[in-house]
């Protein structure tokens, strides 16, 4: 039985014309308008690869390319995002890393035996004796990794390489991003907005509850407030936009470069101004079992049901007690999905008047585990007192298919790239940049807005939107007392928002790095084995080197780090960050120089 649902629940979303492709060789319907993992999801396959070392089952998380849990051989091609690649008649598309395929993988029994084979198993397990070394290396090479590369391959068009010049870039189309460029308008100032989708609003297209904070966007929803926003962006002079163009790194030398990669063109890009405007990450779950098919992201569960009409599942368990874990479980009981309940820290979480649905809240608890060995079957839930302890006797189950993870994280690398200097800040979701009220980071120039300064309402990103790309065009000499005005007038709405932050539970099976297969006792293990310094950390267990780049398991791995060797965040610190920000095709490495 099929989980999609009449239609999306944003009208303006259709899903396209019917659609077949192949999947290991099993045909399957499907819409021109969803992607290859949408489309599967539907047909109740969540499982779409396995774990690199032990050949867990994993599937979707965040539903955005960003967690490399959805890696896929489509039309010959290896390790492609399934939930990136819109459908294709006649597709094929092939799991990987699994005999003879995801659903039986009789390779998952090397999880059996993940006591033997520890993180650093290669720094002091089959060494010995030396001539054989390289035949265990090889032997275990067949067993473990991601995809094969085809023998042959067709030849891939080189995309133009060229540089170019800006006075302000804006990284990042989301509505911080728009509004960053909107009021840096000017007819003598050079503006360029950049964003990784295929069109601008970020996850705003994706929400259609009400707009909240600005007078001029009250009573509208959130997908319509991007219309008015791009409008506005329309009919101001002098912005160059570019879309479908990923800021892979920064390459500063004494002056602002950015490298972008795009769909048409590879770009050297200087400029004089920088507004990091890139948004946040879905953050993982951290119990047991947080790695199974069935454990998706708050954002992923609410595209899907507004943009591609298909349902998680069933019966869902939300986790998280702030705006978005009710906004979302809201929406799941509007598409017929049976919310067991929604799972807080909180002493006390009650609804506000525009919560007009009765939600079942789970006061002052955690999730412990995740049921289930293929994929979600249901969750342990266990009381905590006021200290975050676990009460003993408290543990219960229940029964579901989906679980929700309601919590963010800042984006971070660029400004780590640059030189930002960061701070942990738990209320603000992580890592941010330090910034004063112009939203000026610590390097002079380069300017932080948004979810990227701090997980906040899109009111708050606009606002800080505004304010930075004020404050940029200011910074360059613009004479304007009514921008001047302006500027001081946001600062003054700048609201004052925090989050509840995840509940670690500790485990052998709480995986840190979804990627490599880390877990947290091996990583305990290595910090008492005296690898106790994050990038040593980083080298000795492969945590954080994975397909994602460590975009999931950071906060994780520093609060492991903390906890264990009594430093605070900042002293524990951030590994570091190197391009490409996101990965690149080898292809676009090698791209031609028109201007040669």
């Amino acid at each position: 039985m099929s989980l999609r649902l009449e239609e999306p629940l944003i009208s303006d979303f259709s899903r396209g014309k019917e659609v077949k492709f192949s999947i290991d060789g099993r045909e399957i319907k499907a819409y021109s308008n969803e992607t290859v993992a949408v489309a599967l999801l539907a047909s109740r396959r969540r499982i779409l690869m396995r774990s690199v070392k032990f050949h867990r089952p994993r599937g979707n998380f965040c539903f955005r390319g960003r967690c490399a849990r959805c890696l896929m051989k489509i039309n010959g091609i290896p390790n492609v995002r399934a939930c990136d690649t819109l459908v294709r008649n006649e597709m094929t598309v092939e799991s990987q890393n699994a005999y003879p395929d995801v659903q039986t993988d009789i390779l998952s029994i090397f999880d059996k035996f993940s006591n033997y084979f520890t993180a650093g198993l290669q720094y002091h397990k089959f060494i010995r004796p030396k001539f054989l070394q390289q035949l265990y290396l090889n032997m275990l090479g067949r067993f473990i990794g991601l995809g094969t590369i085809p023998e042959k391959t067709n030849e891939k068009e080189l995309k133009p390489y060229m540089t170019k010049k800006t006075d302000i870039a804006i990284i990042g189309g989301g509505p911080a991003g728009i509004s960053a460029a909107i009021h840096t308008s000017n007819p003598h100032i050079e503006t360029t907005l950049i964003d990784e989708n295929d069109g601008l609003g970020g996850n705003l297209n994706f929400r259609k509850d009400e707009f909240v904070g600005i007078t001029d966007y009250e009573e509208t929803k959130n997908y319509e407030v991007v219309k008015k926003l791009i409008q506005e962006l329309k009919e101001a002079p002098n912005i160059e936009v570019l879309t479908n163009a990923v800021v892979e790194g920064y390459y500063g030398n004494g002056e602002h470069t950015l490298g972008i990669v795009s769909d048409k063109q590879v770009i050297k890009l200087h400029a004089k101004r920088i507004v990091i405007v890139t948004g946040s990450y879905d953050a993982a779950g951290t119990f047991e079992n947080n790695d199974l098919p069935g454990v998706y992201s708050a954002r992923g569960i609410e595209k899907l049901l507004n943009v591609y009409g298909v349902k998680p599942g069933n019966d869902a368990v939300m986790l998280g007690g702030g705006s978005l874990a009710l906004r979302v479980s809201k929406l799941m009981l509007e598409a017929g999905i049976n919310v067991q309940g929604i799972v807080t820290k909180h002493q006390k979480l009650t609804l506000n008047s525009k919560q007009s649905v009765e939600l079942p809240i789970i006061n002052r608890a955690i999730i412990e585990r995740a049921r289930g060995r293929k994929e979600v079957k249901g969750v342990t839930i266990v009381d905590i007192d006021e200290s975050g302890n676990v009460i003993p006797r408290t543990r219960r189950n229940m029964n579901c298919d989906v679980i929700g993870i309601s919590y963010l994280q800042p984006t971070y690398e660029l400004q780590f790239q640059i030189g930002c200097k960061l701070s942990y800040d738990p209320g603000l979701g992580g890592f941010v940049a330090l910034h004063d009220d112009n939203m000026q980071t610590s390097i002079q120039g380069v300017f932080v807005a948004g979810d990227a300064a701090g997980i906040k309402s899109p009111a708050g990103s606009i606002i800080e939107g505004r304010i930075a790309g004020l404050s940029s065009i200011l910074s360059l000499g613009v004479e304007d007392i009514g921008k001047e005005d302006l500027r001081r007038a946001y600062i003054k709405m700048l609201p004052k928002e925090r989050l509840e932050t995840a509940k670690m539970i500790g485990g052998k099976r709480r995986y840190v790095c979804f990627c490599e297969d880390v877990n947290e006792s091996e990583i305990v293990n290595a910090i008492h084995q005296g690898y106790s310094h994050i990038e040593m950390l980083k080298r000795y267990t492969g945590v954080s080197t994975g397909s994602c780049q460590g975009k999931f398991c950071l906060i994780s791995l520093i609060e492991i780090l903390a906890k264990e060797t009594g430093k605070s965040f900042d002293e524990v610190g951030v590994p570091t960050q190197r391009p490409p920000i996101k990965p690149v095709y080898l292809s676009d490495l090698a791209s031609e120089d028109v201007e040669r």
